[in-house]
Protein backbone atom coordinates (compact mmCIF):
# COMPACT_ATOMS: atom_id res chain seq x y z
CA UNK A 1 0.00 0.00 0.00
CA UNK A 2 2.61 2.44 0.31
CA UNK A 3 4.29 1.95 -2.74
CA UNK A 4 0.64 2.13 -4.32
CA UNK A 5 0.56 5.68 -2.25
CA UNK A 6 4.10 6.28 -3.73
CA UNK A 7 2.92 5.51 -7.01
CA UNK A 8 -0.17 7.51 -7.28
CA UNK A 9 1.41 10.92 -6.75
CA UNK A 10 3.57 10.55 -10.24
CA UNK A 11 0.72 9.39 -12.13
CA UNK A 12 -2.68 10.93 -14.06
CA UNK A 13 -4.59 7.61 -14.48
CA UNK A 14 -4.63 4.07 -12.46
CA UNK A 15 -5.76 1.53 -13.70
CA UNK A 16 -6.31 -1.65 -11.95
CA UNK A 17 -7.52 -4.63 -13.87
CA UNK A 18 -10.01 -7.13 -11.89
CA UNK A 19 -10.93 -10.70 -11.62
CA UNK A 20 -14.78 -11.35 -12.38
CA UNK A 21 -17.16 -11.80 -10.33
CA UNK A 22 -17.85 -10.81 -6.62
CA UNK A 23 -15.04 -11.47 -4.40
CA UNK A 24 -14.26 -9.74 -1.22
CA UNK A 25 -10.77 -7.95 -2.93
CA UNK A 26 -12.88 -7.39 -6.40
CA UNK A 27 -15.54 -5.53 -4.62
CA UNK A 28 -12.69 -3.66 -1.97
CA UNK A 29 -10.79 -2.35 -4.65
CA UNK A 30 -13.91 -1.39 -6.94
CA UNK A 31 -15.39 0.15 -3.84
CA UNK A 32 -12.37 2.66 -3.76
CA UNK A 33 -12.22 3.59 -7.27
CA UNK A 34 -13.16 7.10 -8.70
CA UNK A 35 -14.76 5.36 -11.70
CA UNK A 36 -15.91 1.96 -12.43
CA UNK A 37 -15.56 0.05 -15.59
CA UNK A 38 -17.48 -3.11 -16.26
CA UNK A 39 -16.41 -5.27 -18.81
CA UNK A 40 -18.57 -7.41 -20.55
CA UNK A 41 -18.63 -9.84 -23.35
CA UNK A 42 -21.97 -11.26 -25.37
CA UNK A 43 -22.04 -14.53 -23.03
CA UNK A 44 -24.77 -15.35 -20.86
CA UNK A 45 -22.10 -15.92 -18.21
CA UNK A 46 -20.20 -12.81 -18.28
CA UNK A 47 -23.70 -11.06 -18.34
CA UNK A 48 -24.92 -12.54 -15.11
CA UNK A 49 -21.49 -12.28 -13.44
CA UNK A 50 -21.53 -8.31 -14.78
CA UNK A 51 -25.30 -7.61 -13.66
CA UNK A 52 -24.51 -9.22 -9.98
CA UNK A 53 -21.31 -7.22 -9.63
CA UNK A 54 -23.11 -3.99 -10.13
CA UNK A 55 -26.04 -5.28 -7.49
CA UNK A 56 -23.79 -6.09 -4.86
CA UNK A 57 -21.70 -2.81 -5.72
CA UNK A 58 -24.87 -0.65 -5.63
CA UNK A 59 -26.89 -2.41 -2.98
CA UNK A 60 -24.26 -2.70 -0.27
CA UNK A 61 -21.54 -0.15 -1.59
CA UNK A 62 -23.31 3.05 -2.38
CA UNK A 63 -21.91 3.13 -5.69
CA UNK A 64 -24.44 4.15 -8.42
CA UNK A 65 -22.47 5.11 -11.68
CA UNK A 66 -21.14 2.46 -13.51
CA UNK A 67 -19.10 2.60 -17.47
CA UNK A 68 -19.61 -0.43 -19.22
CA UNK A 69 -17.25 -1.63 -22.24
CA UNK A 70 -18.80 -4.62 -24.93
CA UNK A 71 -15.65 -6.83 -25.37
CA UNK A 72 -14.94 -9.32 -28.04
CA UNK A 73 -17.97 -8.25 -30.00
CA UNK A 74 -18.33 -8.52 -33.34
CA UNK A 75 -18.82 -4.95 -34.10
CA UNK A 76 -20.19 -1.46 -32.90
CA UNK A 77 -23.91 -2.60 -33.65
CA UNK A 78 -23.20 -5.76 -31.34
CA UNK A 79 -21.68 -3.47 -28.96
CA UNK A 80 -24.49 -1.66 -28.73
CA UNK A 81 -27.26 -4.22 -28.47
CA UNK A 82 -25.39 -6.00 -25.82
CA UNK A 83 -24.92 -2.52 -23.52
CA UNK A 84 -28.57 -1.73 -24.31
CA UNK A 85 -30.03 -4.92 -22.91
CA UNK A 86 -27.92 -4.82 -19.88
CA UNK A 87 -28.76 -1.25 -19.50
CA UNK A 88 -31.96 -1.47 -19.34
CA UNK A 89 -32.14 -4.65 -16.74
CA UNK A 90 -30.25 -2.49 -14.58
CA UNK A 91 -32.38 0.93 -14.64
CA UNK A 92 -35.81 -1.62 -14.33
CA UNK A 93 -34.39 -3.73 -11.49
CA UNK A 94 -31.35 -1.52 -9.74
CA UNK A 95 -32.53 2.01 -10.70
CA UNK A 96 -29.40 2.46 -11.53
CA UNK A 97 -27.89 4.40 -14.90
CA UNK A 98 -25.03 2.72 -17.22
CA UNK A 99 -23.04 4.37 -19.40
CA UNK A 100 -21.76 3.43 -22.84
CA UNK A 101 -18.08 3.27 -22.58
CA UNK A 102 -17.58 1.67 -26.38
CA UNK A 103 -16.93 -1.25 -28.09
CA UNK A 104 -13.89 -4.13 -28.84
CA UNK A 105 -14.41 -6.43 -31.10
CA UNK A 106 -12.92 -9.58 -31.34
CA UNK A 107 -9.73 -9.46 -34.14
CA UNK A 108 -7.60 -11.66 -35.14
CA UNK A 109 -4.96 -9.18 -34.81
CA UNK A 110 -5.34 -9.63 -30.96
CA UNK A 111 -4.23 -13.02 -30.55
CA UNK A 112 -1.02 -12.17 -33.09
CA UNK A 113 0.14 -9.32 -30.87
CA UNK A 114 -0.30 -11.35 -27.87
CA UNK A 115 2.24 -14.67 -29.22
CA UNK A 116 4.71 -11.86 -30.58
CA UNK A 117 4.37 -9.99 -26.99
CA UNK A 118 3.74 -6.70 -28.19
CA UNK A 119 0.65 -4.05 -27.30
CA UNK A 120 -1.69 -4.63 -30.14
CA UNK A 121 -1.46 -0.88 -31.03
CA UNK A 122 1.87 -0.82 -31.06
CA UNK A 123 2.16 -4.16 -33.04
CA UNK A 124 -1.12 -3.14 -35.52
CA UNK A 125 -1.79 0.59 -35.41
CA UNK A 126 -4.69 0.53 -37.81
CA UNK A 127 -6.24 -2.89 -36.76
CA UNK A 128 -10.29 -2.22 -35.93
CA UNK A 129 -9.61 -3.40 -32.22
CA UNK A 130 -6.73 -0.79 -31.82
CA UNK A 131 -9.15 1.83 -33.26
CA UNK A 132 -11.66 0.58 -30.60
CA UNK A 133 -8.76 0.80 -27.60
CA UNK A 134 -8.17 4.34 -28.61
CA UNK A 135 -11.61 5.47 -28.24
CA UNK A 136 -11.91 4.10 -25.26
CA UNK A 137 -8.48 5.98 -24.62
CA UNK A 138 -10.29 9.06 -25.20
CA UNK A 139 -13.45 8.32 -23.03
CA UNK A 140 -11.48 7.58 -20.17
CA UNK A 141 -9.56 11.22 -20.20
CA UNK A 142 -13.18 12.76 -20.31
CA UNK A 143 -14.66 11.26 -17.04
CA UNK A 144 -14.24 14.22 -14.57
CA UNK A 145 -11.90 13.95 -12.15
CA UNK A 146 -12.79 13.23 -8.61
CA UNK A 147 -11.70 15.87 -6.04
CA UNK A 148 -11.73 15.90 -2.22
CA UNK A 149 -13.62 18.67 -0.58
CA UNK A 150 -10.23 20.50 0.00
CA UNK A 151 -9.83 20.30 -4.44
CA UNK A 152 -7.10 18.26 -4.28
CA UNK A 153 -7.32 14.34 -5.91
CA UNK A 154 -8.54 11.75 -3.90
CA UNK A 155 -5.77 9.25 -3.42
CA UNK A 156 -6.91 5.54 -4.17
CA UNK A 157 -4.56 4.05 -2.00
CA UNK A 158 -6.27 6.39 1.34
CA UNK A 159 -9.67 5.15 0.21
CA UNK A 160 -9.00 1.79 -0.28
CA UNK A 161 -7.16 1.50 3.27
CA UNK A 162 -10.30 3.38 4.35
CA UNK A 163 -8.61 6.36 5.53
CA UNK A 164 -9.47 9.16 2.57
CA UNK A 165 -12.56 10.82 1.45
Amino acid sequence: MDLLGTLEQSVDYLLIDLAAGIGTDVLRFAQAADHVLVVVTNDPASITDAYAFMKVMSRDYGVRYFSVLANMVRDEAEGKQLFSRLAAVAQRYLDIPLRHAGSIPLDPYLRSAIRSQQALIERYPNAVASQAFRALAETVLAWPQPQTRAGEPRLFASRLLGRGA
